[in-house]
């Protein structure tokens, strides 16, 4: 679920950028050098990395165009976001279970 955030953000608001597709099991050296922790996604941006989909998209969403996808109240925004994890714990549930079938 964490990619698919990612792209959520990135094609919403129109930004450039480029994919890089890495093994989730066997991450190369040089994914591991540019982020220690492994995570993915993880962006790169004016030479300053940012791994973890939930602060990548709060970055992007507070960085890049005029609208904003989430609100500027902060309630409001905070509704949002326990929306946007209720949401991604039941489709995460249902990719999870699919797959261990």
């Amino acid at each position: 679920m964490c990619r698919q955030r990612a792209d959520l953000i990135l094609t919403a608001k129109k930004i450039p950028h480029d994919i890089v597709h890495v093994h989730l099991v066997r991450k190369p050296q040089w994914y591991l050098k540019l982020n220690p922790r492994g995570q993915v996604p993880f962006i790169d941006h004016k030479g300053q990395l940012l791994p973890e989909s939930a602060l990548v998209f709060e970055y992007l969403d507070d960085t890049f165009g005029e609208e904003r996808l989430f609100g500027t109240d902060p309630m409001k925004r905070a509704a949002q976001k326990l929306l946007v994890q209720d949401f991604e714990k039941k489709i995460h549930g249902s990719i999870v279970w699919g797959v261990s079938r």
